[in-house]
């Protein structure tokens, strides 16, 4: 992070810890918002970067961020669609905010509008494990989180979760 730019700006500890965060330690990730937060800092004058410098930076990638509209387009399936976004909802602005398989079981049936199965809501979790989507930490009693913050955040942002319960809707009827 400050390698690359040490004789233009310095950072403060604690807006490193937060990219860090936000990103997953993902290169690709961490890349992008420190290339908007450069940006930033050149058009603002500014020689240390801050939280709030973060705070804009990561506000202009969850706007126009093509890698993770393409992380969610790979989610093809609906209600595995609304299982995110209500986790996402879950999460609100806690970066590790993490639910075990009762909880994520009974918050999709208290919100999606067609009951899905215990073994379903296991099945997806597991899928979305493997794709990196999700973290699972603990094996007695595991508990889910969003592996990558930024993706929680950009689907609260760009994801209407009406639109896509309608559409679950219309799937169920249709079967």
């Amino acid at each position: 992070i400050t390698i690359p730019v040490k004789d233009t700006f310095t950072f403060n500890i604690n807006a490193i810890e937060r990219i860090y965060t936000l990103c997953a330690r993902q290169p690709f990730l961490i890349q992008s918002l420190c290339s908007r937060i450069y940006e930033l800092a050149q058009v603002r004058k500014k020689r240390e970067i801050d939280l709030e410098m973060v705070s804009i930076a990561t506000n202009l990638i969850l706007t126009e961020s093509e890698h993770l509209r393409t992380q969610w387009s790979k989610v093809d399936n609906l209600r595995t669609q609304l299982m995110l976004i209500y986790l996402a909802q879950e999460s609100g602005d806690n970066d590790c905010h993490a639910l075990n398989e009762e909880q994520v079981f009974a918050l999709l049936n208290h919100n999606c509008p067609i009951p899905i199965g215990h073994d379903e809501v296991c099945r997806e979790l597991s899928c979305l494990t493997g794709r990196g989507m999700l973290t699972k930490t603990g094996d007695r009693h595991p508990m889910y989180h969003f592996t990558v913050p930024l993706m929680s955040q950009w689907i609260q942002m760009n994801i209407e979760p009406r639109r896509i319960e309608y559409l679950v809707m219309q799937e169920s009827e249709s079967k």
